[in-house]
């Protein structure tokens, strides 16, 4: 189940426990083709978590650092992550559907 995926995947890399309030939006990217001529789409799936327990850190190879930052205090985002932060922060428990 993806919200579990979540919830697995922010304890392996952060060593923080999460619990998902809800699913914030589902993206369908634009359909690609990759060089070697396979095609693919890819759904994101964003989720609103909410910390429960742990200390975080970086906690497997996939991150070089971790922390927590007021929404003032962000570092540079990807327009990618800046997107998926605003879809959280926008979330009332309904998913939100964009093409």
């Amino acid at each position: 189940h993806p919200a579990r995926g979540v919830v697995r995947e922010v304890l392996e890399e952060t060593a923080v426990v999460a619990e998902v309030e809800c699913l914030a939006e589902v993206h369908a990217g634009r359909p690609m083709e990759f060089v070697n001529g396979d095609k693919a789409q890819f759904l994101t799936l964003t989720f609103r978590c909410r910390y429960v327990s742990g200390q975080a850190r970086v906690n497997d190879d996939e991150s070089a650092q971790v922390g927590w930052f007021g929404l003032d205090e962000l570092p540079e985002l990807t327009e990618y992550h800046r997107d998926r932060l605003q879809a959280a922060l926008r979330a009332t428990g309904v998913p939100e559907f964009v093409r």
